[in-house]
This record gives C-alpha cells, sequence and structure tokens, in this order.
C-alpha cells in the first residue's frame, strides 16, 4: 500500500501506533480537522486485545498444512506452551522477539518478520475499533530519537516496512510522512499534562528508557530545533539479558534446552521479562525467577529452575549496566546539554519504572525529585503522543492550506513597488558613476577631451549592476508587504487552530533565499543594461551641450550672434579692462576647436564642465529615473514574473514557520 495523502472530506481518525522493540501499544482520536483548539479530544489508548492496552513484541508463526497463523504477545507464549500445539505432527512453529532493528542491519528475514508483525498489530485493532474502515482514518508510527542512528534514509525503509505490511501511512510532502520520532511524540504529550505544560518551554528534559535504547532530547524556547542528538543501546533488554546469563552459569539446563529447541531462549527471555517488570513495578522484596524446562522445550526436557535474588545481589548482577546508563547521561550532559537549564525532566517508556533511573538523574543532572515527571502508565507515553503529534500535523496541513489559499496572497501587488525602488536605485547608482567621472574629469593633472569623459562614462554605466539593484529592491519589498498586509490577515487563521502560536513577521529581507532565478535575472539585466545605454546616449549628447555653453562663457553659441556674446562677457564677467583685449581672438579659437571633441581641454576649462554638470545633476536624475521606469513598466511579462515569485516566496515563507512550529503545534 502507498502512503496516503490526507483528506478532510474522507479521513475521520488517526490512529498512533509503537511498535517498540519490547513491547507494543496504540492510541486512537479523532482529527476534528475545524474544531477549535478548546474542543479537541484526547486520544484514547487502545485495549490491543481485551484488556491489553500494550502487548510485548513477540510474534509466533505457527506452520500447518494449512497455511501460516500468527499471534502476537502473551497469546503468542500462551500457544508456544501449550502441549496439545505440540503432538501435531503437521505442525510447527517460528518464534520471533527483540527483532526490531535498524532497517540497515535488518536481513531479508528481520523485515519479513517486522513487516508481519505490524500487518498482525495493526488487523488486531481493526478487529478490536469497529469505527475504522479501510478509508477512513490515517496511521502514524513511532520511530527512535537519535538521528544519527536512525538516519532520514533509516525512517524512509522503515515506512516502507510498514506501508508493504499494508498501514495507511499519512504523507503530507516527502519530508512530513507518517512517522514521528519518540521525542518529539514525548514532547507532544509533555504540553498536554497540565502540571507540566508551563515548564515544557522553559527547559525540558526528556528521555525515553526503552527497550533497546536510552534516547534523551531537550529543548526549550531558546533552542531554535530540539536537541536530541543523545542516547545509547543499553536500553532494559540489557537486565533481563543480564539475569538469563546469570541462569545458564548456574544451571546447565538452560544450554541443553537451546540446543534442543532454539526457540526456548525466546521464551524464556520472555519470561525473565515479565518476572522482571513485576519485581520493578510491585517492589517485592525479592526477585523471583522461574523456568519450566518442560514448556520450554516442549516435552524434550524435564523439571524446573527456581532462583531468588535479593535487592543486594541485582543490584551487583547489574551493576556494570547502571554504569553504563550513567556514561550515557553523562555524555549528553556534557556534549550536548551543555549547562542549559532543566525545569521538568519527563520520563517515558516502560524501563522507566526501574528504580534507580530516577537516582541516576538526579545525581547526573543534578535535579530535585519533583523536576522528574512520569507518566502512570509511561508504557503508553509515546502511542499517545504519536496520536496527538499526528493529529498535530494533519491539522497543521488543513491550516497550512488555508493559509496558502487566502486572498490576500493572490491579490498582492508586488511588481509596482518592486520596479519603482529598482528604478530609483538603477538612477541613483548610474548618476553616482556619472558623477564619479565628471569629478575625476576635472581633477586629472593631463587635459583631456569631451571624447574621453563621454567614454568614461559609457563604461561606467555599463557597469552598473541593475540584477542586484532588482533584487534588493524585490526582497525589501517582499518583507514590508509580507509583515503589513499578509501576516496580520493569516494569523488570524492560525489562533483558530493554534492559540499559543502565530507566524512571525520577517525580520530581515534576507530571509528569502530564492528570489528571482538567474535566467529571469540574466534577461532583465540585458533589458535594463539597454535602456542604461539609449538613456546615456541623450544623457551624454546633453552632456555634451553643457560643457560647451560653459565654456563658451554661459552664453548660448550660434551662427551670428558670437559678437554680441564677447560684448556681453565684456560687461558683464570682464569689465573693460584693456587687459582682455584679446578675449574675442581667444573665444573664436575655443568654439572652433570646441566643435570637434577631440580638442584636449584645460584644467580650468574641465572644471567649468563638471560645475555644469553638478547644475543640472537633479534633472537627469529625474529623467534617468523615470526612462527606466518607462521602460520596465511596459514589461508585462516581468511584472508578472516578480509577482508569480513574490507570491509564492510568502507561501514558502509561511510553510516554512509552519514546519518549524510543529514541534510545539499540540
Amino acid at each position: 500500500m502507498p502512503y496516503v495523502e490526507p483528506n478532510k472530506r474522507q479521513h475521520e481518525y488517526v490512529l498512533g501506533i509503537d511498535f517498540g522493540h519490547g513491547e507494543t501499544s496504540a492510541d486512537l482520536c479523532e482529527i476534528q480537522w475545524d474544531a477549535s483548539y478548546a474542543q479537541l479530544d484526547l486520544p484514547e489508548s487502545i485495549e490491543i486485545f481485551n484488556g491489553a492496552k500494550t502487548i510485548s513484541s513477540v510474534l509466533l508463526v505457527e506452520h500447518t498444512s494449512n497455511g501460516d497463523k500468527c499471534y502476537l504477545g502473551g497469546l503468542s507464549v500462551s500457544k508456544y506452551i501449550n502441549p496439545k500445539s505440540h503432538k501435531v505432527a503437521s505442525t510447527s512453529f517460528s518464534y520471533y522477539s527483540y527483532f526490531k532493528k535498524v532497517p540497515s542491519a535488518m536481513s531479508v528475514e528481520d523485515r519479513r518478520v517486522m513487516g508481519l508483525f505490524m500487518k498482525e498489530v495493526y488487523q488486531q485493532i481493526r478487529r478490536q475499533r469497529s469505527e475504522l474502515t479501510d478509508t477512513n482514518h490515517l496511521v502514524y508510527i513511532a520511530c527512535p530519537s537519535n538521528p544519527n542512528v536512525w538516519t532520514e534514509d533509516e525512517l524512509t525503509a522503515y515506512a516502507q516496512i510498514a506501508s508493504e505490511a499494508g498501514l495507511p501511512l499519512a504523507k503530507i510532502t516527502n519530508a512530513r510522512t507518517g512517522l514521528i520520532r519518540e521525542s518529539r511524540a514525548a514532547f507532544i504529550k509533555a504540553c498536554y499534562t497540565n502540571q507540566t505544560r508551563k515548564l515544557v518551554k522553559e527547559g525540558i528534559l526528556l528521555i525515553d528508557f526503552g527497550s533497546s535504547t536510552v534516547d534523551l532530547t531537550y529543548y526549550s524556547s531558546k533552542c531554535e530545533k530540539p536537541i536530541d542528538d543523545g542516547g545509547a543501546y543499553c536500553g532494559a533488554s540489557q537486565v533481563e539479558k543480564l539475569l538469563f546469563e546469570d541462569l545458564k552459569r548456574s544451571d546447565e539446563r538452560i544450554g541443553k534446552a537451546i540446543e534442543a529447541n532454539p526457540p526456548a531462549e525466546t521464551a524464556m527471555l520472555y519470561s525473565i521479562r515479565q518476572y522482571k517488570e513485576y519485581f520493578y513495578r510491585d517492589s517485592p522484596e525479592y526477585l523471583y525467577l522461574s523456568i519450566n524446562f518442560s514448556i520450554a522445550t516442549g516435552g524434550a526436557l524435564q523439571g524446573e529452575l527456581v532462583k531468588f535474588y535479593s535487592n543486594e545481589d541485582v543490584e551487583a548482577l547489574l551493576s556494570g549496566y547502571v554504569q553504563s546508563v550513567i556514561q550515557c547521561f553523562k555524555d549528553y550532559r556534557d556534549k550536548h546539554l551543555k549547562g542549559r537549564p532543566i525545569r521538568l525532566v519527563f520520563l517515558t517508556g516502560g524501563a522507566s519504572r526501574m528504580d534507580f533511573v530516577s537516582e541516576i538523574i538526579r545525581d547526573t543532572f543534578g535535579v530535585r525529585g519533583e523536576v522528574i515527571h512520569r507518566e502512570m502508565d509511561p508504557s503508553l507515553t509515546i502511542s499517545n503522543g504519536i496520536a496527538l503529534a499526528g493529529r498535530a500535523d494533519l491539522r497543521t496541513y488543513a491550516m497550512e492550506q488555508q493559509l496558502l489559499d487566502n486572498r490576500e496572497i493572490a491579490k498582492v501587488d508586488l511588481a509596482t513597488p518592486t520596479l519603482e525602488q529598482a528604478a530609483a536605485n538603477i538612477a541613483n547608482a548610474v548618476m553616482e558613476k556619472v558623477e564619479e567621472c565628471y569629478k575625476n574629469f576635472a581633477n586629472q593633472r593631463s587635459d583631456s577631451t569631451i571624447a574621453s569623459l563621454e567614454r568614461k562614462i559609457k563604461e561606467s554605466i555599463c557597469n552598473v549592476p541593475q540584477s542586484v539593484h532588482l533584487s534588493n529592491a524585490f526582497k525589501t519589498t517582499l518583507k514590508d508587504i509580507t509583515n503589513k498586509q499578509v501576516i496580520p490577515s493569516i494569523n488570524g487563521i492560525v489562533k483558530d487552530y493554534f492559540p499559543d502560536f502565530a507566524i512571525p513577521v520577517i525580520s530581515s529581507s534576507a530571509t528569502f533565499q530564492v528570489l528571482i532565478d538567474q535566467g529571469s535575472i540574466n534577461t532583465l539585466s540585458d533589458m535594463v543594461s539597454d535602456s542604461v545605454e539609449r538613456i546615456s546616449e541623450d544623457f551624454l549628447e546633453g552632456a555634451a551641450k553643457v560643457a560647451f555653453n560653459i565654456l563658451a562663457g554661459a552664453v548660448v553659441i550660434a551662427e551670428g550672434v558670437v559678437e554680441n556674446a564677447i560684448k556681453l562677457i565684456r560687461n558683464e564677467f570682464l569689465g573693460k579692462n584693456d587687459k582682455y583685449a584679446d578675449i574675442e581672438d581667444r573665444y573664436n579659437d575655443f568654439s572652433l576647436s570646441f566643435r570637434d571633441r577631440q580638442t584636449p581641454l584645460s584644467s580650468d576649462s574641465r572644471k567649468k564642465v563638471r560645475e555644469g554638470f553638478e547644475g543640472k545633476k537633479s534633472s537627469y536624475r529625474t529623467d534617468v529615473c523615470n526612462r527606466i521606469k518607462d521602460i520596465l513598466f511596459k514589461d508585462e511579462n516581468l511584472k508578472n514574473r516578480i509577482n508569480s515569485v513574490g507570491r509564492n516566496e510568502i507561501k514558502t515563507y509561511i510553510s516554512e514557520q509552519v514546519d518549524k512550529a510543529r514541534l510545539n503545534l499540540n
């Protein structure tokens, strides 16, 4: 069965299952797509078998001439030890326990057994809960927290096993499938507990003490993401294995029983686990262990082994194991926690009942006993949290769809303010380049020509990074419009789903990493460069006229008016001093040579050229800006592209923020 995409019109329930290494549990809750947060119901723990909310992760496959039949948990043990079953000649058994592994470490047989167990558990749940049909629910399953071991590739492979087993795993995106890390499930569960909700954001240490591994995760409001790199393979299954090894050393019949019937080892380990759990749950004076060899071997061996362990005996036997747990906690404290405050320690997993666990936590992390919280039934914490987290994911998905379909985003106009600002920025950049050219022209040591000035101006204008200015204008506009128009509108929708959450405003335009694709930037850059080049031609022509007029004495030079111009210069600027008697000759020489732009100009002449530009700089800037805007705004494809990319960027930002907040949504 492939992944299943959520459908509000079809799916009513979310089923959360924790296929643990030692035990398995499941919770069911309604999705309540459109209900307010206050209206949400709590998940219900499922009695996988009547009266049993958890079952041991044990599987027995009975092979008969009529085909295979599977038995789960305690039923598998009952079937195995039933003498009548062993007397049927056509019957044989395969007995499996502790079969959950990282997928890459699974053999073909391991994958088959894991998938068979998943399938049988799911079908048993369906038999117990008649409200579940083939199409009205989605499944979420737990996976270990440590991302260094259970990598994304491992999760994909694990999900594939579940999917092939017939579980309708939800899939919202490739990164959001029906797998929830146990640390997140525990976190969501902690948020739902009244006495712990307030402390969660201040600093919560989550410890999942399972059968195979111990996983640690820390979260606080000051962390951008949970710190869940800690953990080790020091789960509680090590305890029953140590007890079993001690029994084997004390009685050779155990080895003989395994030789006579290899599945006997699984049966004996399971029996020891039951006694161990009773010892830590009910705190009797002694740990009592008993093995019936006749039952374990199907009658191949007779007799019974009975042994009592005092508390001191158990402590001595487990001293090395306890040290491994202490080291696991210390490693996490020193390498990952690094002095962060702990306001709450939230314990999950059936193995957390072992009395030495709380003592190690107090000593290692320096917390008081009242800071440590353990659910009434820690075996159900993860499956309960999985159902809660799955529902949060589905409701988040519904909310996100509503946000992304918001009409405020669809009608937003980013093109107009973007092009307005881009044109102004490009014009300013052009004028800065031109002004620098005039300044250098006036201050250079050797005489130079108007032609060389024009050449320098053109080169400088062509080097203006038009695409950068457009990109910056786009980012600024995107930030402003998103913060002022979009976010206030959509946060009204968000609060209907999750009252304690809001999409944050954008603090920096650098938030947007992907703007306009490179192909569009190159096209725009070429287009703006062409327009600036056309503008520069008009601009340079005007600049030459400015220079010509100033060097001619600020008088319009035209055929037949030279004489009047000379008189004006004499009367208004130079007076009638005889030392200027030769000005007419000098003026005539200059006016003729200036008509050729190759004429070298003196320092004084070049300074007058610069002064003329400065006098008209403002009008030039306005002209350049208007011409660029005129060209940009005529390009409908460019405007459509900016609006399309911008609206998609807003949607991407919303999706990213919702995804970052998924840990907190409940």
